[in-house]
């Protein structure tokens, strides 16, 4: 963490060692710096009636107390709101003047115009203790402003290889210290999170998920700096820009969390603030069009700038006026805000959202001529009878119009009554997919401010790119029984009545929308979806052509038996859909309509909507037009096209599936109309607008919105030579053992008495190897076209079977030999995974996590029959299993763990002048193992033979006296102290089993006064801190 501190250092954060900040903090579970906040508070002055005052120390304190006053009891995410509205809102205190009233100034616990008056202190690896007992833990970096820990910076661990440290190791790491039972109270205050890895940064906030932790990328250019961490540091923590990103681009919502802005929604908003504070001749603010593509967060951008305009003093007396076209976005939108503090607080109450939306157009108009509210929610069609109303006008220059989508419903008349009755307001158009025609949307809005490309989102890890296969049904037809039935039902009519019914039965939505049709790619998304899709827990969508189509295929998909179906389309009467129905198949779709869903559409669609997200069905969403825009679901994962699509309908539509998950690496996009033609022309569009923003992009920048499904597939041999290249030392590529003894643990001293495993890091590659090849090979099986494909081979597909299961199979026992519970194979978020690579050479100390087999396997083979090299296996496998057993089984029992690792080293000596001999090697260690199961240890009374918690914390007595103190009381006596002590955490344990940060006092509380009689106070204390980290580590395992 050298390089960080010397980067902070030159953006004018001052190196504080741990040591210096100790004196500062009032132990070790304090993570304020008390002194340095109070010395920021004490320069703070406040007016009053024209002049400028101090605070008092009553003053002073209270603030204090309302900061270090933040109870956990609610959660970590709760306490960090509400410091969250401490920091950004200030704490209001009572200050009695020399006039002898009161006055209620509030104090800013950060000075956000003058950057450089705070205090900004840089601590390297301050010691801090766990909630329950005091086991230590030393965090990278904290940033200090004015004595609040507002930064936490991981980088490599200690004892690791800096050039090889996986920017995941340090994420892990920062979600590991926000634990209940681990460091929450630092995290209480912490807003901004950075990662640093080999070569990598990632970034967010304090409960941000792994998937969502992202990379910074400084606009324009790649910024100061010569790697990314640097770049990272550079850019987030100057200064002004981090009190700029903590005081505009955070937000809290109810369900994503706490949120921090990406780089695309923080430069967007910043070009978009630039535009509105430019004026025309008239005095109008100029508007623009900020087009980030679909997936990357437009309304969360959208509440980030409403915020925004609430702070700048040039906008601050601005109404902001939100205009959708879709109820379902209103809703959407309004929820965002409120949670979001658009209102001008951190956090709205749900009322707020609600008085803000409008409910007709006559109160529309009315809001617009004489209204003060500070947002206002409206749709567009509302302006068609707000503006026949005389009070409809507003000629201010201080109305923000955010048009949501602007490409859509905000064109021709409607557009034309925005301007006429809103003639100098900044009209702001959100929108991913702009209207391409004559370039419709920049002529109404102005221009493109700021675009986020298709590619960039993808690179980021905002989007996942998407795949596209085309499964077009092959329908043959039996031309003389087709010639006879027509000649049979046509015998009677004239010439123009048998054209007008040949016409009929031969036109496009007689052909597409037969039953035959939708019965055969029903059961062909039905069996495609069960094979390929459900086992991950994701969900997909078909888009249908009609009403009528989409309720046949929700009767053909749950004919199969395979998928759960749900169809979710606009009522009857409503004339969405592409293709054109009959009186025989409207009173169809109404029946179907009367059955399922009834007179309360939006409760259904709730319902409906509410289930898809879950775990449970439907599985498949069967949609006409709706939720082919707006609709995000990170589990929508495929979506099944039958309908014909073009433009930015097209990118809309196919965008449903390109939400990240954890289970999804990419969306998939299977097409059974053949739309390709239209993808194509769509993204060629799409290019050439993108070249004339203001961004200057690349005309291929937009070209990530999809690939073939061959592309992907084509990657299969060069994935699977890499791994192969993982094992060229292997000599015998029939002989398992060889691949095992390659993966097995290594482990060797780091000089500080902790063991590292030298051979992590190759497991590591081994297991990215294997996940790439795994996850390409499973979508190639999902595609019809891999196995048509003349280019691969059967024999190549077998082959690439076969090595599946070999490579699977040793995943399988390399983590066993490692004591890996977790299957690394397939864990974290996709844009982390890659993250490790074939370097050998690292050092990887891992802290133990989740639960390991800790029983040795029974023993049936015959040692005396095995080979030299499956000896030698077996034997470095009962060592690396001792080491865990010893580090992860003993954790209760730190009498038990010393002696055993005391005897592992001296087992460990013995097997190298053994080296020859492997079999002797394993007895040897063997032995060793089975009087680690059985904890024979010696020198503890007899009497606690059947009380092994006792008996633990009686040798905990033993390590902090020693020998010969020890041996000084009598063996009985210290059997009863032991037992007592069982007895008193036993009793603490199941009375605050719900509060478990109580166990730690209570225990204390009650041990210090019968210890210290018995040991005296120094004594006393080692034991009882000890004795409360043995309940730690009970308490953790209890809750597994």
């Amino acid at each position: 963490m050298n390089a960080a501190l010397r980067w902070l250092a030159s953006l004018g954060w001052r190196h504080r060692p741990a040591a210096e900040a100790a004196r500062w903090r009032s132990g070790p579970n304090d993570v304020l710096l008390r002194p340095r906040l109070i010395q920021a508070l004490q320069a703070h002055r406040f007016e009053y009636r024209g002049e400028r005052y101090p605070l008092s120390a009553g003053g002073i304190d209270q603030v204090v107390r309302e900061v270090e006053g933040l109870s956990l009891a609610d959660g970590l995410l709760a306490a960090n709101e509400r410091f969250y509205r401490l920091l950004t809102l200030g704490v209001t205190v009572t200050e009695f003047m020399p006039d002898g009233k009161k006055h209620q100034p509030t104090v800013p616990l950060v000075d956000w115009e003058a950057p450089d008056t705070n205090q900004w202190d840089a601590v390297e690896s301050p010691e801090l203790h766990t909630t329950i007992g005091a086991h230590p833990r030393r965090p990278g970096v904290l940033g200090y402003v004015n004595g609040l820990p507002l930064v936490v910076i991981e980088g490599p661990a200690s004892g690791g290889h800096p050039r090889a440290a996986p920017v995941h190791e340090a994420i892990q790491r920062q979600l590991h210290h926000q634990r209940p039972d681990e460091t929450p109270g630092l995290f209480v205050y912490a807003q901004l999170l950075l990662a640093l890895g080999s070569g990598e940064a990632r970034y967010a906030t304090t409960g941000t998920p792994p998937r969502a932790w992202a990379r910074w990328r400084e606009e324009p250019g790649d910024g100061t700096g010569s790697n990314e961490p640097e770049r990272t540091v550079r850019a987030l923590l100057r200064p002004e820009r981090l009190l700029e990103l903590l005081r505009h681009f955070v937000l809290f919502d109810r369900r994503l969390g706490k949120v921090i802005a990406r780089p695309h929604q923080y430069f967007g908003v910043r070009a978009m603030l630039q535009r509105i504070q430019q004026r025309r001749p008239d005095g109008a603010r100029q508007g623009g069009v900020l087009w980030h593509t679909t997936g990357s967060g437009k309304s969360l951008t959208m509440v980030f700038l409403a915020r925004a305009l609430v702070f700048h003093p040039d906008t601050q007396a601005c109404r902001v006026l939100v205009v959708t076209d879709r109820l379902d976005l209103e809703d959407q939108l309004a929820r965002n805000f409120t949670n979001g503090g658009a209102f001008g607080s951190a956090v709205a109450a749900k009322k707020d959202g609600e008085k803000a939306r409008v409910g007709s157009g006559r109160e529309l108009a009315r809001r617009i001529g004489r209204g003060s509210e500070r947002i206002v929610f409206t749709l567009v069609h509302k302006f068609t009878t707000a503006t026949q109303r005389p009070e409809c006008y507003n000629p201010s220059a201080d109305i923000v119009a955010l048009v949501d989508e602007g490409h859509r419903s905000h064109g021709g008349q409607l557009h034309e009554r925005l301007r006429r009755v809103l003639p100098r307001a900044a009209c702001l158009a959100f929108t991913g997919t702009p209207l391409l025609k004559e370039e419709k949307t920049s002529q109404r809005f102005g221009p493109i401010v700021h675009a986020y490309s298709l590619q960039r989102a993808v690179d980021d890890g905002t989007v996942v790119p998407l795949l596209y296969e085309e499964r077009v049904p092959e329908m043959g037809v039996d031309d003389d029984a087709a010639n006879h039935w027509f000649n049979r039902i046509s015998a009677g009519l004239t010439p123009e009545q048998t054209a007008e019914l040949k016409g009929r039965y031969t036109s496009r939505r007689a052909v597409y929308g037969a039953p035959q049709r939708i019965e055969l790619i029903a059961w062909d998304i039905a069996q495609h979806f069960e094979r390929h899709v459900k086992r991950l827990g994701l969900k997909g969508q078909v888009a249908t052509a009609s009403k009528l189509d989409a309720i046949r295929y929700h009767r053909c998909l749950e004919a199969t038996g395979l998928v759960s179906s749900a169809v979710i389309m606009s009522p009857p009467d409503n004339g969405e859909g592409h293709d054109a129905i009959d009186d025989q198949g409207r009173l169809e779709v109404q029946r179907w309509w009367d059955a399922h869903v009834g007179r309360d559409a939006q409760a259904h669609e709730h319902r409906v909507l509410r289930d898809f997200s879950g775990d449970g069905g439907p599985e498949l969403l069967i949609v006409v037009d709706r939720l082919l825009t707006g609709f995000d679901e990170p589990r929508n994962a495929v979506l099944y096209i039958d309908k014909p699509l073009k433009a930015h309908n097209l990118i809309q539509a196919v965008a449903r599936v390109n939400r990240p998950h954890e289970a999804k690496r990419h969306g998939l996009l299977v097409d059974y109309r053949g739309i390709l033609r239209e993808l194509d022309s769509a993204l060629r569009d799409y290019q050439n607008l993108e070249a004339r923003t203001q961004g200057g992009y690349e005309l291929d920048d937009v070209a990530g919105l999809y690939r073939p499904v061959s592309a992907e597939y084509r990657q299969l041999p060069a994935l699977h030579a890499a791994l192969r290249a993982l094992f060229d030392e292997v000599r015998d590529p029939s002989d398992l053992e060889q691949y095992r003894q390659a993966l097995m643990p290594r482990f060797v001293d780091s000089g500080s008495g902790q063991g590292l495993d030298a051979q992590q890091q190759r497991r590591d590659a081994f297991y990215a190897a294997l996940r790439r090849f795994t996850q390409c090979l499973q979508t190639a099986e999902a595609s019809r076209s891999f196995f048509d494909d003349p280019q691969v081979s059967e024999q190549a597909i077998a082959t690439y079977r076969a090595e599946r299961r070999f490579f699977n199979g040793l995943r399988r026992i390399a983590q066993g030999d490692a004591q890996e519970t977790e299957d690394r194979s397939d864990s974290g978020p996709e844009h982390l995974r890659h993250a490790a690579g074939p370097r050998w050479q690292r050092l990887a100390v891992r802290e133990p996590e989740g639960a390991y087999l800790l029983t040795p396997p029974a023993r049936t083979d015959a040692p005396e029959r095995w080979s030299p090299e499956k000896a030698r296996n077996e034997a470095d496998l009962v060592r690396a299993r001792l080491r865990k057993t010893i580090q992860v089984a003993l954790a209760d029992d730190p009498y038990a763990q010393t002696v055993f690792a005391d005897r592992l080293k001296q087992a460990v000596a013995q097997t190298q002048a053994l080296f020859d001999q492997p079999l002797k090697q394993y007895m040897l260690l063997v032995r060793l193992e089975d009087q680690v199961a059985a904890r024979t240890v010696d020198g503890l009374p007899g009497a606690l033979a059947d009380h092994p918690l006792a008996r633990a914390y009686c040798g905990i007595c033993r390590l902090v006296l020693g020998e010969e103190a020890f041996a000084r009381t009598p063996p009985d006596a210290w059997a009863r102290q032991a037992l007592s002590i069982d007895a008193v955490v036993g009793r603490a344990m199941v009375e605050h089993s719900l509060n478990p940060h109580n166990i730690g006092f209570v225990i204390r509380q009650a041990l210090l006064p019968e210890l210290f009689a018995l040991m005296g106070l120094e004594h006393a204390r080692e034991v009882i801190e000890r004795v409360v980290e043995v309940a730690r580590v009970r308490m953790e395992r209890a809750c597994r």
